[in-house]
């Protein structure tokens, strides 16, 4: 026979082990759904530039892209402000819809910081043309 292991339940509230899966169980929809998300706007974003490219001559379409930098630029900048400035915030948020003990929240709080990094780097690397570069470096080699 297996033994299973005891779930107490004081108050009728469910025990931590309970919570804590609860809370697993949520962050991974979260973060399955933002994964969803990227990529369904990605493929939006492509399939659209591929149907631009049946209709207008590849320049054009690069010229639209380019006077698009700096509004899209701003707006990936505001992005950053919201969510580094409201880290505390959306934190509390998330830790009171997923049921997050305080140790919990006070380890998540910890990694605002390393996720405006992460940002940064991000946004060097992917909108300023690093790996492009990069790739084209190697390729010329």
């Amino acid at each position: 026979m297996r033994s299973r292991k005891s779930r107490k339940q004081t108050n009728g509230k469910p025990s931590e082990q309970d919570q804590l899966a609860w809370a697993r169980k949520r962050g991974r929809h979260v973060f399955t759904g933002s994964l969803w998300v990227t990529a369904v706007l990605s493929l939006a974003i492509a399939i659209g530039l591929m149907v631009a490219s049946f209709y207008y001559p590849i320049e054009t379409i690069k010229r639209a892209v380019e006077s698009a930098e700096w509004p899209l630029a701003v707006w990936r900048i505001g992005l950053f402000l919201v969510i580094i400035i409201g880290w505390p915030r959306w934190s509390a948020i998330y830790a009171a819809w997923t049921g997050l003990n305080s140790e919990q929240l006070a380890l998540m709080l910890s990694y605002r910081w390393r996720m405006a990094l992460w940002l940064l780097i991000m946004e060097a690397v992917l909108s300023h043309g690093v790996v492009v570069q990069f790739i084209d470096n190697l390729s010329r080699l």
